[in-house]
């Protein structure tokens, strides 16, 4: 019985085999595929096709083999496994591949295998016309030596064309040996890189696989909306992942007899498919601390009622006393202005010969402090000792009352409190970050995420944004013409470079960034790795040095590690802190 049947289905929709008849064309897939067969179609040599795992390449790969099988001027080659010990089983291999196989077994020596191969390639590309494909999978597995005799196959041309067209698809780790074989390099045609996909191709890829697999002519809706989020956030978008996911999903659904899966189903599919490595909890040290925050919290509550330590107070402490407020003239005159009559105010006669000074002064001075609330415009016999209340502002003439016994001492100026800090002390030397870090001019090869970890050292998506709205002009970052100008902004400061009192050895400087990459390809693979690091002085500014990748946690070891250097990076070497310069750093 085949078990599909229950879903509608004819045939298994998530097969693990890389099936061309199932091979979904994404709009990044068909991209890259256009450029390959345009390459070859125009004869271009050496192309490289980088992805991460499960990305798609095998696939990818197999769809320009059934292409290229139609076309009677293409002779395909296929390597599965470049994992060759030696050159000379190398070089045995492609004969074999390209038929020369009385070549291949006997005892030649490594340059009469290469030359029967070129005479091979030569009678192919001129005499029957025809154009040789060597497409090579699984590329980060091959040694320096593979590397080698592939530049030297590409070596083998015309004035118009190149006789052996190599298409090798690879991991990311593939980078990094192109970065190391520079000669390589500077002979590849095109780079291309593969991405995850989407959440709108991942929905996508699932419709497209079961309409392929479909039984009749209705479109099989296997999967919910919940469903589908689930399977993207699971997988993230390697197509890989989500093929088999998607089949464990199916048998679970057929087991369970389900018409449709939603999202509880895709996340325990996927926990029971890719299970986690549990997370140990230290229980012991967790419960001791959060008993001891417990006894802080309660000790600090027990000395003080009102607040806790923890959160900041609110209102004044009951201990300390609260004092009346005077109150204000503008809150005393709406009591004022609801008297019809206009306020006279009473000028207070000198005190009775029997009462001593002292007493009345005294008495006024409490009068001052206490000011009883005022229900009459004027003042009764027994309070004439008081002092005169103040009129409101519109009832105060211009001309100093006659009748006052002593001048009324101006009110002093409010104290102005000192700022915070030393005044005395010049303000800091502040840094600002420039809109452009510098430019860089393409060189053969190059695509905008190697420029991107060469001048910054790392690649996410959030600066290859902002490179690409500093760079309209780029349209498509995996090709970029030689000879353009880019230009970088200054990456985000995330996280702190040097610990504290750490110090960086720069072996090189340059005063541009354009400068400071033709630095870093030129340097000797051989000398201790580096890489860039923009950093800004006050007293020089901004300036891009090469420093060593592995920082010194103090002045002392930086001088040691000064001393060990080669005499040509020592001469030229400088120690870089930050408490002694006032660096900036400029890196993630």
């Amino acid at each position: 019985m085949d078990y599909f049947q229950l879903l509608n289905l004819s045939k298994e929709p998530f097969s693990n085999s890389p099936d061309p008849e199932f091979f979904y064309p994404s709009p990044e897939h068909v991209s890259c595929l256009q450029k390959l067969e345009l390459a070859i179609r125009l004869r271009r040599g050496l192309n490289v096709v980088v992805g991460a795992i499960g990305t798609g390449k095998t696939t990818l790969c197999r769809h320009l083999i059934r292409e290229f099988a139609a076309d009677e001027s293409l002779e395909t080659h296929l390597i599965f496994n470049p994992d060759f010990k030696t050159p000379t089983e190398f070089l045995h291999s492609l004969a074999h591949l390209f038929g020369l196989t009385a070549l291949a077994e006997a005892e030649n020596s490594k340059w009469q295998v290469e030359e029967g191969i070129r005479q091979y390639l030569f009678k192919k590309g001129l005499e029957d016309d025809r154009t040789v494909v060597l497409l090579i999978d699984e590329g980060q597995k091959m040694l320096p030596f593979c590397l080698e005799i592939l530049r030297e196959l590409l070596n083998y041309e015309t004035n118009e064309r190149k006789l052996l067209q190599i298409i090798i698809f690879a991991q990311e780790e593939f980078q990094q040996t192109v970065d190391n074989h520079p000669n390589l390099a500077d002979r590849i045609n095109a780079y291309l890189v593969l991405a995850p996909l989407s959440f709108k191709e991942t929905r996508k890829l699932l419709q497209f696989r079961l309409n392929q697999a479909k039984e009749g002519y209705k479109e099989p809706r296997l999967f919910t909306t919940p469903g589908l989020w689930a399977m993207y956030r699971a997988t993230k978008g390697y197509p890989r992942r989500i093929i088999h996911l998607s089949h464990r999903v199916l048998l679970t659904m057929i087991i369970q007899n389900r018409s449709r899966a939603g999202w509880f189903l895709v996340r325990w599919c996927s926990r029971m498919m890719l299970p986690r490595k549990p997370v140990s909890i230290p229980w012991m040290p967790a419960a001791l601390g959060l008993g001891l925050l417990a006894l802080l919290i309660f000790g600090a509550f027990a000395l003080n009622h009102t607040r806790l330590p923890f959160f900041p107070q609110t209102g004044p402490p009951r201990s300390a006393p609260v004092r009346q407020a005077l109150p204000s003239p503008e809150a005393q005159s709406p009591k004022r202005t609801r008297i019809p009559e206009p306020l006279t105010v009473t000028i207070p006669e000198p005190a009775a010969p029997g009462v001593p000074a002292t007493v009345a002064a005294s008495e006024s001075a409490q009068n001052e402090t206490a000011l009883p609330p005022i229900e009459a415009t004027t003042l009764a016999p027994s309070e004439e000792a008081a002092p005169p209340l103040m009129p409101p502002r519109e009832a105060q003439s211009s001309e100093p009352a006659a009748s006052t016994s002593e001048p009324v001492p101006p009110s002093p100026a409010p104290r102005q409190e000192p700022m915070a800090g030393p005044s005395r002390q010049p303000a800091p030397v502040s840094f600002q970050p420039p809109e452009v870090l510098g430019q860089v001019t393409t060189r053969p090869g190059d695509n905008l995420e190697r420029m991107i970890r060469r001048v910054y050292g790392f690649f996410d998506q959030e600066i290859l944004k902002a490179v690409m709205q500093l760079n309209p002009q780029i349209s498509n970052f995996n090709a970029i013409e030689v000879g353009k100008v880019i230009k970088f902004p200054p990456a985000p400061v995330r996280t702190d470079p040097l610990p504290k009192d750490g110090r960086y050895l720069q072996v090189l400087q340059a005063n541009s960034l354009n400068e400071a990459t033709k630095l870093l390809r030129t340097y000797p693979n051989d000398a201790p790795p580096v890489f860039l690091l923009p950093y800004w002085t006050p007293a020089e500014g901004l300036r891009f040095g090469l420093v060593l990748k592995d920082c010194c946690r103090d002045q002392q070891t930086a001088e040691a590690t000064l001393t060990a250097l080669p005499p040509s990076l020592a001469a030229r070497a400088r120690i870089i802190g930050k408490e002694a310069e006032q660096a900036v750093f400029m890196v993630k």
